[in-house]
Formats: structure tokens, sequence, C-alpha cells
């Protein structure tokens, strides 16, 4: 069988499954972003880990300052340069874009999970979402956020809003309570706690879903 039928048989059978692939870590940016290298590919591919949002260490040349440092440092703890990892994209995922969506795992851990239970991450879900990640996720992060660890012991803006802030922007995703199933507009969505959110795109999706929306 020639190379090329063996990579259509691969990517046919990625389709079905969840897809996964091995890389090797060339350089981490920040505490939610790698480059890793992978033989499978062929290529060097950035890595947005999945589920996750971490303080900016450089975003149009503003910075969340320490804690961000402490965020990329802390993964760079977790996942060395050149160690190996697998990277999960799960049944949708797109071997295509530019930049990967997915799980970092590492020597049997869930390192996004590691990053979500050091509150060097918040959590960072937009519909839609593997619900099972989603609700584990939302589970280490309810009780990081209650103990107040790592940034929620710090004054310091949520990533997603300290993006938005530098770039003179609102939301405009409907924000769903994972736990109430109430759905608020994009300027009340600070009234739903950091780790239920999950950021809905249009609010005909969101009744899909089975939200009710909140009234004041």
């Amino acid at each position: 069988m020639t190379k090329i039928k063996l990579l259509l048989l691969a990517l046919l059978q990625l389709s079905i499954y969840a897809i996964s692939f091995e890389g090797k870590v060339l350089y981490i940016h920040d505490g939610d972003t790698m480059t890793v290298y992978s033989d499978f590919l062929g290529k060097k591919k950035n890595i947005r880990m999945l589920g996750i949002d971490t303080p900016e260490v450089n975003f149009n040349g503003n910075t969340q300052g320490q804690i961000s440092l402490d965020a990329r440092d802390f993964l760079r703890s977790l996942v060395p340069i050149g160690s190996m990892v697998t990277i999960d994209l799960g049944r949708d995922g797109d071997l295509n874009t530019r930049r990967l969506l997915g799980t970092v795992l590492y020597k049997g851990q869930d390192i996004n999970y590691e990053m979500l239970k050091s509150g060097l991450a918040v959590p960072y879900f937009i519909e839609p979402f593997d619900k099972e990640i989603m609700y584990k996720y939302m589970e280490i992060s309810e009780r990081v956020f209650l103990e107040e660890i790592g940034l929620y012991a710090l004054d310091v803006q949520l990533p997603y809003e300290f993006r938005m802030s530098v770039q003179n922007r609102v939301g405009t995703n409907y924000v769903g309570d994972l736990k109430t199933k109430i759905l608020y507009s994009p300027e009340d969505g600070h009234l739903v706690p950091p780790y239920r959110r999950l950021f809905i795109r249009s609010f005909e999706r969101a009744m899909q879903l089975g939200y009710k929306l909140f009234t004041k």
C-alpha cells in the first residue's frame, strides 16, 4: 500500500475517532500555548490548550505582569522543553488550522486540568464543548476559586476580559450558567461565577440548549 493510501486511511480513521498525535515540545509561549513538532504531521504546530485561559505575557504589547510569567513557568515545569506529549483534539478536531485546539497529555496527566488546579488558569468554555471535559474542569475550577488559589487570590482581570479591554472591545457572546441553565446577556455575563460560564454565540443556540433568559 502506498504512503498516500496509508495517509488517507489514517485520516479516515481520525474522522471517526478522536484525533490525537504525539509531538515534541519546542517552545512554551505562555500558560496555555506551546509549539510542538509532530512526525505524524511532518511540521511544527502551535497548540492552544482547550478549555483554559491564562494571563497574557504579551498581548499587543500589553502584559498581565508576574502572574502571567508564573503561569508560563508552571507549564514549563509540567512539560519541560523536549518532552514528548500527546495532543488530543477530540472527534471534532481540525488538523488544518494554523493553531490547533486540544488537550495536552503527558505521563498520564491532563495538563490542561493541572493548570486549572494550580489556579494559574481559568476555565474558558465556548459552545460547542465536550460536556465530560467541561464539567470535569468546572468542578476543579470551583474548588480553586472558593479556596482563592493562584490568580483568584489577586486583583487581576480574567485573561479574556484583559484582551477585550486592551482592544477596547466588549463581549458579544451570551453567557450561560452551567449550573442554573440561566442565560445572561453579554453585559450581564459577569454575574455568572467564572467557573460556570459557557460562552454561546447566539440567543437562538442558547434556547436550543435549554437555557432560560435572565430577568432583572
